[in-house]
């Protein structure tokens, strides 16, 4: 018994359970919380053909948390800029290529390089906070920072270092 399922672009409908489904399910994957899609987002999605299908949305998701991370970007809400749509009018393409040489273990390097980034900017930019609450403002726990902290060799300075040497 053939079950036809009709093409993502004539089910629209569906996309904001679709984008909150891939975005759990990519975030597991990256070990990061979810994003969120904004409704502008979503509008801008609903205008997109999808040759690709739903493999296709899952492949976006993925490349704008990517790119929104590598931009040092704390929150987690995509935005229409994050999406990247070169089909559409008025989007720009992607400033961040992975190198197809590279495969996965390119994307894992990007990815690496745009969370080592994010922490460094977050204890920049919040310097008297403690760990706890830095992790809390990037959508994670203490202990996985710290754990990101030592993966990445990152020592955080606390206020008067400086004056005890």
């Amino acid at each position: 018994m053939p079950v036809e399922v009709p093409p993502l672009r004539q089910r629209t409908d569906d996309l904001p359970e679709l984008c909150r489904h891939l975005a759990a399910k990519i975030a597991r994957r990256l070990g990061r919380p979810a994003a969120t899609v904004s409704e502008a987002a979503l509008a801008l999605l609903a205008r997109h053909p999808f040759p690709g299908n739903v493999r296709e949305l899952e492949n976006l998701l993925e490349r704008a948390m990517v790119l929104a991370l590598a931009r040092g970007r704390a929150d987690r809400t995509l935005e229409p800029d994050d999406l990247r749509l070169d089909t559409v009018p008025g989007s720009r393409a992607p400033t961040v290529q992975v190198p197809l040489a590279g495969g996965l273990g390119a994307l894992e390097q990007l990815f690496a390089q745009a969370e080592e980034r994010l922490i460094r900017q977050a204890l920049a930019a919040w310097p008297k906070l403690s760990n706890r609450e830095v992790a809390e403002r990037l959508g994670t726990n203490r202990r996985v920072f710290e754990l990101r902290m030592k993966q990445y060799g990152i020592v955080k300075h606390e206020p008067g270092d400086d004056e005890r040497d």
